[in-house]
């Protein structure tokens, strides 16, 4: 896949992503800019086979992976144990899938990335959906995934 074919692909799915569209355009963008190979780290991932209202990050994150190739990886990690069964049967191998709390796997795969002097081209924080009646679970919820990753901030991640 070349990058006229990912794009070609994005098209033709775009529209159902609704209002995510022109943000998951400008995020393929940016990553065009950065050298390979692409790393991005999800919290959260594809939950229901072509739900493209709410969710599929996952899913275009492997779609854009297999595009850069050279090594280029998606690490997802879901606390639910469905989820990640059915994101495993609708991504390639690209993607490594964790079932678990994703402040643990943060911590401990940013260990591993200081240790391998691994880049993270893009962290897509999404693990904890907002209920804005009560949004303080959620936000402090992200607040740790954000702690737990800084340590492998860089200017352009």
């Amino acid at each position: 896949m070349n990058n006229s074919e990912f794009y070609d692909w994005l098209d033709t799915i775009s529209p159902r992503l609704q209002i995510r569209k022109d943000s998951f355009y400008k995020i393929f963008n940016y990553l065009d800019k950065l050298p390979d190979p692409i790393i991005i780290v999800e919290t959260g991932c594809l939950r229901i086979k072509n739900n493209f209202s709410d969710g599929q990050s996952t899913l275009l994150f492997d779609k854009y992976t297999q595009f850069r190739k050279n090594n280029s990886k998606v690490f997802t990690v879901d606390i639910d144990s469905n989820a990640t069964k059915i994101c495993s049967e609708n991504v390639s191998k690209n993607v490594s899938i964790h079932t678990g709390d994703s402040v643990k796997y943060l911590n401990e795969l940013s260990e591993v990335f200081i240790a391998n002097k691994t880049t993270v081209s893009l962290f897509y924080l999404d693990s904890f959906d907002c209920d804005w009646k009560a949004p303080e679970q959620s936000s402090q919820h992200h607040l740790k995934e954000l702690v737990s990753i800084k340590k492998l901030l860089k200017k352009d991640t």
